[in-house]
């Protein structure tokens, strides 16, 4: 069978292969012109906007947070004393005007600056912040924010207060008593299939009441009959003597229902569950996720109104977030999403904003999206500085950022190509198939293991021909030495012969231990030992932070001349793959792949599955994709099962296809008990080289759906 047949025979309900060359849906979003889309810096200098008629309008500030003699400082825009300086240049390359806002804060001997473009030929705006020391000893430079609309600099992780039955003034349920995070069954909090942390179950009927005093704003849950139960009830909210909120009958399956409403000034909250008319039996009501917001929990002002409720609005990751949220309607955000890197926040339509970091690499950028309430959110962007060091007089800006009026697939597809112009990135390499040791052997690796699996890959007619055969830990010496151990008696550059021999390209894990200079420079050495001994292909494991002695670079700015150094000891010829938990732009233009996900273990592959879809679009842009690990099979003697069995095994393998990167695994071939399924290896050697991406990334907060154009 044909490779891609065979891929379009793996593919489940989450992936689709199509024919089709280009995307019908955005042709209208491409003929729209820039000035349909408002921007300005505002007169004062301390506020911006931006707007997409009749979809949403958007005001923020900006700011820095700055260290002086222990303290920390927020310095906002909203709250300088004086108005902004505003100087205005015009690029004569391309029309694009700049301008440049000073603030004063004398009193911290500090001006925050902040750099707002409107970018020609483009609906969308680049955002920069920085400061200047105008005080007599260095400060230290923790984060700038180049878009604040909340009221702390970063947010503060949830402005809710969660309800418990304790906080209530009364409660009358005549059948037990309501549970905190529990559902009347005593078990964990399940509507339709769906988990909550936080809640109070009930058993209807039931009447509780909780005292405000006029202090809270908002009212959030998410309510239906508990999974354990089988009745019917009614959910009632009541202020002050009023009914807000009557949804009438729910039945156990119905998904979870959600609540937001206005408190402002109110005396006191009840919550009321009846039995729906119909007796009580079973009827197990859960309050999930109930919680009351302070009033002070937004400042009025800036933010973003949207046109439509906040149910069809989508807050989504643009790029890999390793154990961070996937897509989510901003209805059911009830406590900020934080966002690595790049995101969007789009409507149903595929109209709304897209924003990520641009321009020169200077730091990491992480975003946060807020559930404002009717019809309002918040996003704030902070760029990590690391507290860097900056001298009397000096100006260190913070990493520049995009906001982009265009559909979720266009805005990242030129956002893509912007980072991999500005970051040098690599000429795209072909993508790798072969074998790593870590998921079978672990540590215990050697070379006798190891010569098994070369033996059949390099059998004269065998099935299988692998680009690369790969040595992760468990080969090492102890610190400070270099070479392997005792369990490779052939020595570093007989194993790479021996590997050679099957005519795979000799693979090895080089992992940094210490991250001190002293640390580093070992590291290297042991990449040049390498290198030097045969080994032309280098999986770059994960490295923390990087010691800067003269405290002047960001982490990010250490981690990519940390990359780059690597590149310069390995040499061009040699294949690097970064190894980290996710996408990392500070690699890009140093390596030629880069792990998309966290480690694809049997028990967690569902976990990488998210990372690798939202992974598509980088492909061969910044360096070839890579998603770790798949496996041939599952309920394998004397291996772990795979986690969902055949259904996750065969999608997994499908992702691995489709996303037209490294394709690895690590079963042991050679077993009699894999032969049945070799053919899956087979299909995947060498990756396909067609092109793929989720059709509905950032419109959607379910599964994707994977289009796939076949070259």
């Amino acid at each position: 069978m044909h490779r891609t047949s065979c891929i379009r025979h793996y593919l489940l309900l989450i992936a689709v292969l199509s024919g089709l060359g280009h995307s019908a849906c955005g042709s209208e979003a491409q003929e729209l012109v820039p000035n349909h889309f408002p921007s300005a810096l505002e007169k004062d200098g301390r506020t911006f906007i931006l707007e997409s008629p009749g979809v949403f309008s958007l005001r923020a500030g900006f700011g820095a947070t700055i260290e002086r003699g222990q303290q920390q400082i927020e310095l906002r825009s909203r709250d300088a004393n004086m108005a902004a300086f505003i100087d205005s240049q015009k690029d004569n390359t391309n029309n694009a005007v700049s301008q440049t806002a000073t603030l004063g804060f004398p009193e911290h001997g500090c001006d925050v600056l902040f750099r707002f473009e409107k970018l020609p030929d483009v609906p969308g705006v680049t955002v920069q912040c920085g400061v200047r020391n105008t005080g007599s000893t260095p400060l230290r430079l923790v984060r700038t924010s180049p878009v604040v609309m909340a009221d702390d600099m970063p947010a503060a992780s949830s402005k809710r207060v969660s309800l418990e039955t304790t906080m209530a003034s009364a409660i009358q349920q005549p059948i037990g008593a309501p549970r905190n995070n529990l559902s009347a069954s005593q078990e964990t909090l399940r509507i339709a299939g769906e988990s909550f942390a936080h809640g109070i179950g009930c058993h209807a009927p039931c009447d509780m009441r909780f005292p405000l005093d006029g202090k809270y704003r908002r009212f959030l849950s998410m309510v239906g009959v508990d999974d354990t139960g089988s009745g019917s009830v009614t959910f009632e909210v009541h202020a002050d003597g009023k009914k807000l909120f009557d949804n009438g009958p729910m039945l156990s399956g119905q998904p979870s229902r959600v609540i937001d409403l206005d408190l402002t000034g109110k005396k006191e909250l009840r919550l009321v569950v009846t039995d729906a008319g119909d007796g009580s039996n079973f009827d197990f009501a859960d309050w999930a996720e109930a919680s009351i917001t302070p009033a002070s929990g937004i400042n009025g002002v800036l933010g973003i109104h949207l046109s439509s409720p906040l149910s069809d609005w989508v807050a989504s990751p643009m790029m890999s977030q390793v154990g961070q949220f996937s897509a989510r309607t901003m209805d059911r955000a009830f406590d900020p999403l934080d966002v690595r890197e790049a995101g969007g926040l789009y409507d149903s339509q595929g109209r709304g904003l897209f924003f990520g970091p641009v321009g020169r690499p200077v730091s990491y950028l992480d975003g946060r999206v807020s559930n404002s309430g009717n019809q309002h959110a918040t996003l704030d962007l902070h760029c990590e500085m690391s507290s860097v060091r900056v001298d009397p007089g000096q100006v260190r800006w913070g990493q520049q950022a995009v906001l982009l009026v265009e559909r979720p697939e266009i805005a990242q597809a030129r956002w893509i190509s912007w980072v991999a112009e500005s970051h040098e990135a690599r000429q795209a390499s072909a993508p790798m198939s072969g074998w790593l040791s870590w998921y079978w052997l672990g540590n215990q690796v050697s070379e006798v293991n190891l010569q098994e699996v070369v033996d059949f890959a390099g059998k004269p007619g065998g099935p299988l021909r692998p680009q690369v055969i790969q040595i992760d830990d468990g080969y090492q010496r102890q610190a400070g030495q270099t070479g392997m151990n005792e369990k490779f008696p052939a020595g570093m550059q007989g194993v790479a012969s021996q590997i050679a021999s099957s005519g795979a390209m000799p693979g090895l894990m080089v992992r940094l231990e210490n991250y001190d200079p002293g640390g580093i420079h070992q590291f290297l050495e042991n990449v040049r030992h390498a290198v030097t001994n045969g080994f032309r292909y280098l999986k770059i494991a994960e490295f923390g932070d990087l010691a800067d002695p003269d405290e002047k670079q960001t982490q990010f700015e250490r981690k990519r001349a940390m990359y780059q150094s690597i590149r310069q000891v390995a040499g061009e010829e040699v294949y690097l793959m970064a190894a980290g938990n996710g996408i990392d732009r500070a690699s890009v233009g140093a390596v030629d792949a880069c792990r998309v996900s966290g480690s694809t273990e049997r028990h967690r592959i569902s976990s990488g599955m998210d990372s690798s879809v939202l992974s598509l679009p980088f492909n061969r842009h910044w360096f070839t994709v890579d998603t770790d690990c798949y496996y041939l099979a599952t309920d394998i003697a004397k291996l772990p099962p795979v986690l969902g069995g055949w259904p996750v095994v065969r999608t997994w393998l499908s992702m691995t296809g489709l996303s037209c990167g490294n394709a690895m695994t690590s079963d042991p071939w050679h077993w009699q008990s894999m032969a049945p399924f070799l053919r899956n290896t087979e299909i995947l050697s060498p990756p396909a080289s067609e092109s793929a991406r989720a059709i509905d990334l950032g419109t959607s907060a379910g599964l994707h759906r994977i289009v796939g154009h076949l070259q």
